[in-house]
């Protein structure tokens, strides 16, 4: 189990996750709504992290448990 620490993203590790919409798997502008959910990278632990939508000011990214390039 993942010790609990504040997840801090990786600078341009988020990308749009999940659906169909045309942007899915491309980099995410994280103040544009249609690009969430986001996932992006922890740079305390280098595990996937993920948002749900866009919370400015809140660092509530939830850890997924995945290592980068592992299946969902």
């Amino acid at each position: 189990m993942t010790e609990l620490h504040e997840a801090l993203i990786v600078k341009d590790s988020a990308y749009t996750a999940s659906g169909a919409r045309q942007n899915t798997g491309l980099p995410a502008n994280l103040a544009n709504r249609l690009h969430y959910p986001v996932e992006a990278i922890c740079s305390v632990c280098g595990e996937v992290v993920r948002r749900e939508k866009p919370a400015p000011g809140r660092l509530d990214w939830a850890h997924t448990g995945r290592k980068p390039g592992e299946p969902q």
